[in-house]
């Protein structure tokens, strides 16, 4: 045992590791003597620690892990362990796998498709589904149909408007649509509207009247046609239909035959070098500790981390204690958890470790936690967003507030691979935290989100810092109502500063750069650079006593500026900011609620338009608005600019991950 022998390093290895009876832990690698040998697995090596913990002794202790550990269910991390460092051998990379690697593909012709095909005995069982796979490092595409694009419907359960959140449990299908698939019961439908996108497999399917049964009902409202006013259309597609295996990355699973399908992504792959993940657990790491006993004092640094399950349904508790599951959550994937979750968590630090195919989110940070810093990391491929942080609310006890975070040097790349509106970093009720020196890029929903009370109610979400971060590529042209930086309720103290946004891209409204939503309220916002944006740079809904100073706003798609719900209140202070635009306005206001001074304004391809009626002295003519303003152009490359600070920025480099 560990009594007598060096106890400050735990030594973890699948291949060459005993029991908790036979190895001590104490060694790399299994010696000569009895019980010189590393423990087989990491609760093998917990189960070393609480004795220890329990002996009196509390030290320091490193948990060096090796090679490849499959987990069934996550590692959890208690109040009753403390002080530990899980890291790698000297000079590898572990990795942490929620899941099993299949092997003994054979090749196969499906569909009129050469693949690799493989029997599991569990999935025809009925013992074992699962809806995500990974392959050679990467997410597979579930059999999809059609193959690109959308189908409409014919007619849903509420076709006309009933409200917002008025989910349907049924649509009716055109039947022509579907009439090609031999296997709609065991599909998933999907489907992208306002600012979410809305997953369920299906419950039911008949084929003579065409209508389709959801599992879980939609949360919000669907129609059969489009009203910009009132409700968003139906544009859905199916998962998991046989029909849909055609394309090289494509996987099917033939649930009733216990058969997994895969067409090879390229032609090097063959049955024995190609590397399946099936995820078994939807956690690989749990620290939970509760109110009155946190957990923490545990560092994870150079790791992998991958291979979690994406399946989720959103959960609502009506005002009678009713539960309902939906198709999706309200907005940002939010409520789900993470391959990493923390619960009443203290002084927990994630670097340079690297969190990739996973299923929902790579990071979830939950009430009661504090001092979590996830730092160097590469988060990349996560089936919702990168780092979700979700303390309690402003009626909350303080015991359940989470604070003080730290996110950065970070690279979180390519979320939402499963669930669209995922956020690169998403901050609910919480305050203190610092999120900098990230690179956020290719999602299709908002790159940081900082919020969670809407309107002018209490929030528990304050004084946080969003700071020298790159944020690119966001939207992507799928969902609406969204922007690179996002915020909401009343937020004293947080600050917005030397950001550098491009390239936000929505499907219908809302592609916008710096987005203060509904009640936004006393944030600065200060030399960012924000250019290339489908719709404005700076866009308000409505909010009060917000400071836009010193920014570069260029090439607005719409305004450089908008506000778009006039109140009783001063809204922003506009100052100092430097706007170029290509024949836009640089304002879409209401004047009353809008202070604006010394600020350039330039339009290369017309005379400047401060709204699309008047020009700068009719504006402060009318107005007395924008004293000091100059129309002028400062002779300066956009892009150049943006470049050189964002080379600047202290961002993990992903070459100390090869």
């Amino acid at each position: 045992m560990l009594n007598h022998l060096n106890s400050s390093v735990i030594y973890v290895s699948p291949a060459d590791g005993g029991d908790y009876i036979h190895a001590s832990g104490s060694v790399p690698r299994a010696g000569d003597l009895p019980f010189m040998r590393p423990v087989q697995d990491v609760e093998t090596a917990l189960r070393h620690i609480r004795a220890l913990r329990r002996a009196g002794q509390h030290h320091p202790i490193t948990v060096c892990l090796d090679g490849d550990l499959y987990l069934d269910r996550p590692i959890t991390i208690g109040p009753d362990v403390g002080e530990l460092v899980f890291t790698s051998y000297p000079n590898t990379r572990a990795r942490l796998i929620g899941g099993r690697r299949l092997t003994g593909f054979a090749p196969d012709r499906f569909n009129g498709r050469d693949c690799f095909s493989l029997f599991l005995p569990e999935v025809k069982s009925g013992s074992w589904r699962f809806t995500d796979l990974y392959v050679n490092g990467r997410r597979a595409r579930p059999a999809r149909y059609p193959e690109s694009g959308t189908f409409t419907a014919v007619t849903t359960e509420f076709p006309t408007d009933v409200g917002l959140f008025h989910g349907s449990g049924w649509f009716v299908a055109r039947k022509e649509d579907l009439a090609p698939v031999t296997d709609v019961k065991n599909a998933i439908v999907s489907f992208y509207h306002y600012w979410i996108d809305e997953h369920t497999p299906v419950a039911d399917y008949d084929e003579a009247t065409g209508r389709v049964t959801l599992l879980y009902r939609s949360n919000f409202q669907i129609t059969a046609e489009y009203d910009k006013d009132l409700t968003s259309d139906l544009h859905y597609y199916l998962e998991n239909v046989p029909e849909g295996l055609l394309s090289p990355g494509d996987w099917y699973l033939d649930v009733p035959n216990g058969m997994l399908y895969y067409v090879p992504a390229d032609a090097d792959m063959t049955p024995e070098n190609v590397e399946v993940f099936a995820p078994a657990t939807d956690a690989l790491i749990r620290v939970a500790g509760t109110a009155d006993q946190p957990a923490g004092d545990v560092r994870f640094e150079s790791l992998d981390l991958l291979c979690t399950r994406g399946d989720y349904a959103s959960r609502h508790v009506d005002a009678d204690g009713t539960v309902r599951l939906t198709a999706s959550d309200d907005q940002s994937v939010a409520c789900a958890r993470g391959a990493v979750d923390l619960i009443y968590a203290r002084s927990c630090t994630f670097d340079h470790c690297r969190i990739f195919d996973v299923g929902l989110h790579a990071v979830s940070v939950g009430v009661g936690c504090s001092d979590i810093r996830v730092e160097n990391c590469l988060i990349h491929d996560t089936g919702a967003g990168g780092v979700r942080i979700f303390g309690g609310d402003a009626r909350s006890p303080e015991h359940d507030r989470t604070h003080h975070c730290l996110i950065r040097g970070n690279r979180i790349l390519r979320g939402g691979r499963r669930y669209a509106a995922g956020c690169g970093v998403l901050i609910c009720n919480s305050a203190w935290n610092e999120v900098s020196d990230n690179e956020i890029a290719h999602l299709d929903y908002t790159g940081v989100s900082v919020g969670w009370s809407w309107g002018y109610n209490p929030s528990s979400t304050h004084h946080n810092l969003i700071r020298r971060n790159h944020i690119h590529h966001i939207g992507q042209g799928l969902l609406s109502d969204m922007g690179a930086i996002y915020t909401l309720g009343l937020q004293r103290g947080t600050v917005i500063e030397d950001n550098v946004i491009h390239d936000v891209s929505s499907n219908h409204y809302g592609g916008w750069g710096i987005y203060t939503d509904e009640g936004s309220s006393y944030i600065l916002i200060r030399r960012n650079i924000v250019y290339a944006t489908k719709c404005d740079c700076f866009h308000q809904h409505y909010g009060s006593y917000n400071t836009v100073r010193e920014n570069l706003f260029a090439e607005p798609g719409a305004a450089a500026a908008r506000i778009t719900r006039p109140e009783q209140y001063p809204a922003v202070i506009f100052e100092h900011n430097t706007v170029l635009t290509h024949g836009r306005p640089i304002y879409d206001v209401q004047p009353f609620t809008f202070a604006a001074h010394d600020n350039v304004v330039f339009d290369t391809e017309r005379p400047c338009r401060m709204t699309e009626e008047m020009t700068l002295t009719q504006w402060q003519a009318a107005y007395g608005l924008d004293e000091n303003t100059v129309e002028r152009d400062p002779r300066l490359d956009v892009r150049a600019v943006a470049a050189a600070r964002v080379a600047a920025l202290r961002i993990v480099s992903e070459d100390e991950f090869d």
